[in-house]
């Protein structure tokens, strides 16, 4: 009740026109929201998110960093994203992508990388091609984060039982599809690509496929051409196991289901798992190579014009001697 109180007046301390006040807000909120109900009580009870954006179209850089993480903070509680994504935000987020605060930048593709996960399209349609990459690979201290991040989307429920494949199945049915599914769903896109299904393939003793084959066995059950493989179409691979019409795909999936798939249970075997995470480093690390490369380069442009400014000055300085 005490937080409840102190919603409207953090809310209209955002909107203060004194670059100070807003600060100190948004400070105020990564501080006093901890737990999930009090985030969206702040959300519904001060119009945060509304509030916060707006503060992101203030010229004065000082008050980025702040309002970003309380942005952050904020989408720790699961119904928020969506509720984010709802105000159109991704322009504001784009804008803050060249900040020159390093901070910034990293705190805005954290938050775009949570929201990707959410709504991978509407992100990678509204943000510009040339920074995808860095969604894709959000900064490395935010790792733990997206992982918390994306355990709350799970236990929250994120796949649709509506519509007549669904009707198909029994609570107790759906509910073990939707333990599966995301077990495999690994990054919780709503969709299982090669990779993923890769892990399952390499858990359940087929070492030698190729990923090829492997995506052979997408493309099977694949009906829209995606090439992956999305909620609904998974639900019609186990109706077809359930009515005898299995592919090779829904074998392995069946078997899956038998023997209680789960990642933490399968551990070491789980090597495909490995060799996954470690192409992502082996990305990462180049990309921060071609930084570091760019940044020497930068350092070296700069030395070379200062040795010409050096040299003019005492040709100049010559010429008035002269």
């Amino acid at each position: 009740e005490e937080r409840k109180e102190t919603c409207i007046p953090i809310g209209r301390m955002i909107d203060s026109e004194i670059w100070s006040v807003k600060n100190s807000a948004a400070s105020a909120t990564m501080q006093l929201y901890r737990d999930d109900d009090e985030k969206l009580m702040f959300v519904d009870e001060g119009e945060a998110l509304r509030r916060l954006l707006k503060m992101l179209t203030v010229r004065d850089p000082r008050v980025h960093e702040n309002t970003l993480g309380a942005i952050l903070s904020l989408m720790e509680n699961a119904e928020v994203p969506d509720m984010l994504l709802a105000l159109d935000p991704i322009p504001s987020f784009v804008r803050m992508i060249t900040a020159l605060n390093m901070s910034v930048r990293k705190l805005t593709f954290g938050i775009l990388k949570c929201l990707s996960i959410y709504d991978l399209q509407k992100v990678l349609d509204e943000v510009p091609l040339i920074q995808h990459y860095n969604i894709e690979h959000p900064p490395e201290e935010f790792n733990d984060y997206i992982k918390s991040f994306v355990e709350k989307r799970k236990q929250k429920g994120y796949l649709s039982r509506v519509g007549k494949i669904a009707a198909k199945f029994s609570e107790k049915e759906l509910k073990e599809f939707e333990a599966l599914f995301a077990e495999l769903d690994e990054d919780c896109s709503g969709s299982i690509d090669a990779e993923e299904i890769g892990l399952l393939v390499q858990a359940m003793g087929h070492d030698k496929m190729t990923d090829e084959e492997i995506q052979n066995l997408i493309d099977e059950v694949d009906k829209d051409g995606s090439g992956v493989i999305e909620w609904d179409e998974f639900l019609v691979i186990m109706d077809n196991i359930k009515n005898g019409k299995g592919t090779t795909l829904g074998g392995i999936l069946g078997n899956a289901l038998k023997q209680g798939f789960k990642r933490s249970v399968v551990g070491k075997q789980f090597t495909k798992a490995s060799n996954y995470w470690n192409r992502k480093k082996i990305e990462l690390e180049e990309f921060l190579h071609a930084e570091e490369k760019e940044k020497r380069e930068a350092e070296e442009r700069k030395r070379t014009a200062e040795k010409y400014w050096e040299a003019e000055r005492i040709k100049r300085e010559r010429m008035r001697a002269e």
